[in-house]
This record gives C-alpha cells, structure tokens and sequence, in this order.
C-alpha cells in the first residue's frame, strides 16, 4: 500500500510487470527573463501585464519568451496555404470558406483549430499573399485568373466584388477563391504581443497575452491549447527593433557610382529578410561601403543580432562589418563571408549615445555585399 507521504512526492511511481520506473513531474510553464535563469513551474497565469509562475510574479516587459507548457519541437503539417491578419500576422490553415454563422467572415480550419475571421481583420489569403499591382483595387484570384475590383463584403458564401468590367456586383463562392489581397494597409499590433513562429518562411502569428492565447488583432479568436508547448516571444515591451529606428544620419558610398540604399525587414531586393535560411521579421541590409548611425541617448542596455551574408546572395559577399558603441568597437570582423554560418552578437550597450553600423568593401571590392543584421533588437533601460 502506498503511504500518503508518496502520494505527495513530486516523483510519480509506475508499477508495471513487476518493476518500478520513476518518472519526474516536468514543470507546465516556462518564464525566460531577459536576465537571470529562466523559471519553471506547474503553470502561467497572465495578469494585467505580468505572468504569475509559481510563486513569482514578472512583468512581461522584463520577460524575452515564455512556453505554457512543456518545450517541444512543434512539427506542423506541410500547408503552404494561410490567412494573413491584418497586423501582418501569418495563420497556417487547411481550408478557407465563407463562415456559415454570420455574413462578412470566413471560417478556416487548420493546425490551431477552426476559426472565424471577420473580413475586417483580414489582408488576405492563399498559397502567398499576392501583391498589389492596384493601391485601390482588391486583388481576387479565381480559376480563370486574378480579377480587380472594390470588394462589397461576403453574403450566404459568396463574395460581392464591385468589377470594372461589370456594371453590377459580380458574385464568387468564396470555397473557389484561389487567393485573395485586400487593398488595406498592414496595422502592426500595439503594445506588448506573443509572437509565435507557425512556419519559419512566413511572418509569426501575434498573440494577445491572456489566457487562451487569443489572437492579437481579434480577441475573441483564442487558439486554446493548439501553441501551448511553442516558444513565445514577448514583444512590444523593453525589447526595440533597430529597425523600427530612424537612423540620424546615413553615408552611402557603393563602388563605381553604383548605390544599394539600406533596407530595413527585407534584404536589398526588397523581398523577405533571410539568414541561414531562415526567414526574419526584423533586420536590416547594408551594403558596402556605408556608414548607418543612431542617437540612443543612453537609453538601452543590450544588443542582440544575428550577422551575415543574406542568402539573397550567399555564398557570395566578402565585407568588413564593425558595430561602434560612441566610437569604441563593440564587435567587428575583416571578413564576413557569404559561405560563413551566421554569427550571434550580443553585446553590452550601457550608456551608449550613439551606436554606429559600418560596412567596408572585402576582398572582392563589393561583389555580394549584403550585409545583413538579422533579429536586430536593443533592450530598454528599466
């Protein structure tokens, strides 16, 4: 008979055949601070602005990432097909249709569940969002080819779209909608947001912190338990993306009168910002020769960034990259390969007033340049 003291030990025991195999009770939730060791405990509650875990209470702002759960590595079904929200958000799906509850939504099914999504809240959907050749036209994609117009909203699963080639609204179930862009602006979430990475060649899906993991642009849309064991990034606290900066001043040099201008969240081309084949939703590109400066007034602590040469153009590109803290160097390389394996910085910027990016021509003058300065973010001071 088992005695009470073994009930209440955090060590389960199973019998089976004969044999006792101990088992430790795995923590439910991890809380990593931006300092310190991460914390551990049997589960997370989110209070106004801060996570109770255990016995601890941490305000978000100083949290790096947080996991309701045990980490895993979470393997998503091969889907290239998704709904992008309006707050730039990526939601993996595996169907789309006209939600049958209410006019003006869709309903999608997929890895996080089925879910309803007002129109409102939506930039688009498809194998890739398609790209705005028209600022003032929708952009609707169906068997027969794309179709330009006004869309009206969605009514009993069809789409009302106001065409230039018809004088009344032309109608389009929306299950035969192949893609679809809505010609609205992206509006990036405000304050602290989870950020949660569903593929890692799209943008992450942001989530609101409370309980359920609702989505951040819709609020009553909870994805539950479906990215309790992912890895949550905390933004829109301490931790600024340096792109997100303007620098104060900007010197762009290029070789034989040819000048490739800095970028910031894509790579030189203007498409999607990759290092190590991996795609970032923040970063900066740089060519050589230039000179990038920023006024930090002394108001963060921290840089963090992966470095390289983006596979834009990898293997090519050889350069000489520095990071200047009030010109002292914080970090620098002669030579920084398009063949290299990205490199992680992560240096102390206390009491810097002006942090400086400097990229010079390498061994091959500035053939493949493209410097690139991946999930590049500074800490706030508390």
């Amino acid at each position: 008979m088992r005695s009470a003291a073994l009930l209440r030990s955090p060590i389960r025991s199973l019998i089976a055949c004969g044999l006792t195999v101990l088992c430790p009770l795995l923590p439910a939730a991890t809380v990593q601070p931006f300092s310190g060791d991460a914390l551990s405990g049997p589960s997370l509650t989110f209070v106004a602005g801060a996570v109770q875990i255990g016995g601890a209470l941490l305000a978000l702002n100083d949290c790096n990432s947080l996991t309701l759960g045990a980490a895993q590595t979470q393997d998503w079904p091969q889907s290239r097909l998704g709904v992008w929200l309006i707050d730039g958000s990526f939601l993996p799906v595996t169907t789309i249709g006209a939600d049958p509850t209410q006019d003006d939504a869709i309903q999608v099914d997929g890895p996080l569940g089925v879910m309803r999504l007002p129109l409102a809240k939506i930039l688009g959907w498809g194998p890739d969002l398609p790209v705005m050749d028209d600022q003032n036209n929708d952009r609707v994609v169906v068997a027969a080819g794309p179709l330009l117009g006004r869309i009206q909203g969605i009514t009993a699963g069809q789409l009302k779209i106001l065409s230039p080639l018809s004088s009344t609204a032309l109608s389009l179930a929306v299950k035969d909608i192949a893609a679809l862009r809505l010609a609205v602006e992206t509006r990036k979430p405000s304050g602290i947001v989870l950020c949660a990475i569903t593929d890692p060649n799209r943008p992450p899906l942001y989530l609101h912190p409370a309980q359920g993991l609702p989505l951040a642009c819709i609020p009553a849309v909870a994805t539950q338990d479906a990215l309790t064991h992912v890895s949550l990034r905390v933004e829109g606290g301490r931790r600024v993306y340096l792109s997100a900066l303007t620098p104060d001043s900007v010197a762009e040099e290029g070789a034989f009168g040819v000048v490739w201008h800095w970028k910031a969240d894509t790579d030189l081309d203007g498409g999607p910002l990759r290092l190590g084949g991996v795609r970032y939703a923040h970063g900066l590109s740089v060519h050589s020769k230039a000179t990038l400066t920023w006024a930090l007034g002394k108001g963060y602590v921290r840089l963090h960034t992966l470095i390289g040469i983006a596979d834009l153009v990898a293997p090519e590109g050889d350069c000489a990259a520095q990071l200047l803290g009030d010109g002292r160097s914080l970090w620098g390389s002669s030579s920084v390969k398009g063949s290299d394996k990205p490199l992680t910085v992560d240096v102390d910027v206390s009491g810097v007033s002006e942090l400086t990016v400097k990229v010079d021509f390498g061994a091959r003058y500035d053939i493949g340049d493209h410097f690139t300065l991946a999930d590049c973010w500074l800490l706030k001071v508390k």
